[in-house]
């Protein structure tokens, strides 16, 4: 119960910083990553608010859900979407 509501509060972070990803895509990622995410949402969110704060790179397991994705990051999530129809067929 707790992981599932600290990764509806990470849902929450990146929809501050414009990039909506599903719960079902982010109960998918490891723990490094949903760190990685969680510390460049809050970095990212600190930086809109002008404060001087370094953010990291955009993760890529959030490149497809941010905003200005490139073609790149489209493909992967349109795969991603792919495999995860596939897995809930069967």
């Amino acid at each position: 119960m707790k992981h599932e509501q600290n990764l509806r509060i990470l849902r929450d972070m990146l929809l501050l910083v414009d990039s909506p990803v599903p719960l079902l895509v982010m109960r998918e990622w490891s723990g490094w990553e949903l760190a990685v995410v969680q510390n460049w949402a809050a970095a990212a969110h600190l930086k809109a608010s002008d404060n001087s704060v370094r953010v990291p790179p955009v993760p890529r397991c959030v490149e497809a859900y941010a905003r200005g994705k490139s073609a790149a990051a489209r493909a992967r999530l349109a795969d991603f979407h792919a495999k995860a129809e596939k897995s809930n067929l069967r």
